[in-house]
């Protein structure tokens, strides 16, 4: 994972591209950058998920990434679970206040 990865490393994973320390963007990421399935890299190019080739960390593994992920920073690599995690957790959400929006209609205390 890393600088350019769009959620913290979990204890399951590692960074790709290993060289020290994890580093940390300050950049505000808009929502569709920082959470669930991305769309784009940060390069500019469509992600697709693909698995990681036997010669990576991880072989195998699902992630979403831009043809060029293997060059580094600053291109993609999102773990499939971690992405799905977070649209379950965004939709969940959302259905709460969904909930929440009925249920003050319901009761007139809107």
């Amino acid at each position: 994972m890393g600088r350019y990865s769009y959620s913290q490393p979990s204890s399951s994973s590692r960074r790709l591209w290993s060289n020290g320390e994890p580093e940390v963007s300050s950049t505000p990421l808009r929502r569709s950058m920082s959470c669930g399935i991305p769309n784009r890299c940060y390069c500019g190019l469509l992600t697709v998920m693909r698995p990681m080739d036997s010669a990576d960390e991880y072989p195998g593994r699902m992630f979403f990434g831009c043809k060029d992920y293997k060059f580094g920073p600053p291109h993609l690599v999102k773990w499939w679970d971690e992405a799905v995690m977070e649209e379950f957790q965004e939709l969940r959400c959302a259905l709460d206040n969904q909930g929440d929006s009925i249920r003050v209609l319901q009761n007139g205390d809107g």
